[in-house]
Formats: C-alpha cells, structure tokens, sequence
C-alpha cells in the first residue's frame, strides 16, 4: 500500500513539477527510511 503512494508521489514529482528524483531526495520529502526511497526507485 506505502508503495503505491510513494509511486504517485514519484510520478507527480516527474511530471507535474518536473523535477529529477533521487533517493536522497525522495528519503528527505517523503521522510521515509532511505533503503526504501531506493526501493521505491527501482520500482519506477
């Protein structure tokens, strides 16, 4: 279910608001642990 969302927020961050997404950056937005901003990545 968590992946889902993070997905939609993914794909709003890349096409609405045009940016490059990075596990970093995704870990530090979402405040989600970093081992699962990349997870979420590699799911893209």
């Amino acid at each position: 279910m968590a992946e889902q969302l993070y997905l939609e927020n993914i794909d709003e961050f890349v096409t609405d608001q045009n940016k490059i997404v990075t596990y970093k950056w995704l870990s530090y937005t979402l405040g989600v642990h970093v081992n699962q901003a990349k997870h979420a990545t590699r799911l893209q």
